[in-house]
């Protein structure tokens, strides 16, 4: 079983950006830490709910793990959004519907070449064929590993 486990780990490591399930078993628990240094840079170039479009007051807004920390355990800046209160509160860890997966895509191209912070996240996240299929395949393997899933207005 250790050695199934070691290569288990191996395996994850060489794969690039995969869920890191055995991290995730091995691992203490992992403590989130504040997101504010991401809601200073992110909210310079938003003022909208990523999901539902309302403008956002400073007070009521959170930076929202567009996939769950439960499912990559990282804060990555490709993975965050903008959302206010009453959207963050009710997405909660559940995945959101395909069309936000698209919004993202598109958010992080819009933002690719003028958020540096952005750019060096994405190019984390690409490992041969692009980032853009690296968060599709995040999204549909997290579908399955998160199957809650809600459609927010």
């Amino acid at each position: 079983m250790t050695v199934i486990a070691e290569w288990a780990k191996f395996l994850e490591r060489v794969n690039g950006p995969i869920p890191h399930l055995m991290s995730k078993i091995e691992a203490p628990d992992k403590k989130r830490g504040s997101l504010y240094k991401y809601y200073r840079l992110l909210s310079k170039y938003e003022s909208c709910c990523f999901y539902c479009q309302t403008m956002l007051e400073k007070r009521y807004t959170h930076v929202d793990h567009f996939l769950p920390w439960s499912y990559l355990f990282e804060n990555e800046l490709w993975n965050l959004v903008l959302a206010c209160q009453r959207c963050n509160l009710k997405k909660r860890n559940n995945v959101a519907s395909e069309e936000f997966k698209d919004c993202l895509i598109h958010r992080n191209k819009k933002y690719y070449d003028v958020i540096n912070e952005l750019q060096l996240s994405l190019e984390r996240l690409d490992r041969r064929d692009g980032w853009v299929p690296e968060i599709n395949n995040h999204y549909k393997t997290c579908l399955i590993i998160e199957p809650g899933r809600i459609s927010l207005p």
